[in-house]
């Protein structure tokens, strides 16, 4: 299993439908339960994933970690998305997503749960990031989409993600 360290706070997060923001968010705070994203660290290859009609999917070993390789291969946007479902209506959940850019491309993002113009915040590294989001559920079960090119994107702009965990936050 891969060891993955770091968190950078995101606030503001808002979504159509799926889930809404929790304010004030910290580091701190209560345990976290069970992990409910099937296949959350990549080591099912590409179990959950889906795509847009103008990205495509590879599982791939970057650099010793197992990852997901999303590239865009037609007109923007181009994401790649992972299925969750086991969720409880009105119950805190806290969303980590560790992603990097490829070698082309500058505007990747992590974006919204189910489909929304909502960015959350960029991808500009070449080396790992991750982002955290605690987030209050909506609905039983979504999407999450990783975005590639939201517009003005190229063929072959591309992402890497090794994890994209949900658990609740206790």
């Amino acid at each position: 299993m891969n060891s993955k360290e770091g968190f950078t706070s995101v606030q503001g997060f808002i979504s159509e439908s799926g889930f809404t923001s929790v304010q004030g968010f910290t580091n701190g705070g209560g345990g976290l339960g069970e992990e409910l994203q099937v296949n959350w660290d990549m080591s099912q290859g590409l179990t959950a994933w889906g795509s847009s009609a103008t990205s495509s999917l590879q599982a791939v070993n970057d650099n010793g970690e197992d990852a997901v390789l999303i590239t865009q291969t037609g007109a923007s946007p181009a994401s790649g998305n992972m299925s969750i479902s086991g969720l409880e209506i009105g119950k805190n959940y806290r969303v980590r997503i560790r992603a990097r850019r490829g070698v082309q491309g500058d505007q990747q993002r992590v974006g919204s749960f189910q489909w929304s113009n909502n960015i959350v915040t960029f991808i500009t590294e070449s080396t790992y990031q991750t982002v955290t989001l605690d987030v209050t559920a909506t609905a039983t079960s979504g999407l999450s989409f990783l975005i590639v090119a939201q517009s003005g994107g190229a063929v072959g702009d591309e992402m890497y993600v090794s994890e994209l965990s949900i658990r609740e936050i206790l």
